[in-house]
């Protein structure tokens, strides 16, 4: 039985939900911060990522895009005719594509992570070539990390299978839960359908 403590917050091993944490590129900094909602919400909000005020007050959209998403919920509210019931924030699943944060710019730190998993991708397959040919190689396994969002992507979707609404805010939110759609603005203020697994 679901509790109001519980629907407020629901804290679990992102791991049991099929994260790939040991494999993830931010495991060493992560400061996770659960989801929060009844688990039977039938929309979603998926934001990309913590930020800096998330992570400092330990809950989601409560910086300048949790004001942002408030003053929309409000303005959607004053739209709908009376007798449907009003979007209520604590009647939402609410998520991130991923569930903590990198010490830098995420654009930044996906950069980074890129071209360091492509050059020790590169060593590790001269390595493997040498020793093919017969020269002496140690062949060391490599530490490539996976993009967070890549890590985390199996936890999201089944958080997200049975939501009949799927609300993503932002590139990385939207392309984490589709990944063959690029581009926020692209789908901006639209209805579109998406394979939830």
């Amino acid at each position: 039985m679901i509790t109001s403590a519980t629907r407020r917050r629901i804290d679990y091993d992102p791991e049991s939900w099929g994260a790939k944490c040991p494999i993830c590129a931010i495991r060493d900094v992560c400061q996770r911060i659960s989801p929060k909602g009844p688990p039977d919400a039938p929309i979603a909000i998926v934001g990309e990522g913590p930020g800096v005020t998330e992570i400092e007050r330990r809950s989601f959209f409560v910086g300048v895009s949790g004001r942002l998403l408030l003053d929309l919920f409000a303005e959607a509210n004053k739209t709908l005719p009376r007798d449907v019931p009003r979007l209520r924030y604590d009647d939402l699943w609410i998520t991130n594509a991923i569930l903590g944060k990198p010490k830098i710019d995420l654009d930044t730190f996906m950069t980074s992570l890129r071209k360091r998993n492509k050059e020790l991708g590169k060593t590790y397959r001269d390595a493997v070539r040498r020793a093919e040919r017969g020269a002496r190689a140690l062949v060391p396994r490599p530490d490539i990390r996976l993009d967070p969002f890549e890590a985390c992507r199996p936890r999201l979707m089944k958080e997200l299978a049975n939501r009949r609404v799927v609300i993503p805010m932002g590139s990385y939110a939207l392309a984490t839960i589709d990944p063959k759609k690029r581009g926020i603005m692209k789908w901006f203020g639209g209805p579109f359908q998406m394979d939830l697994g």
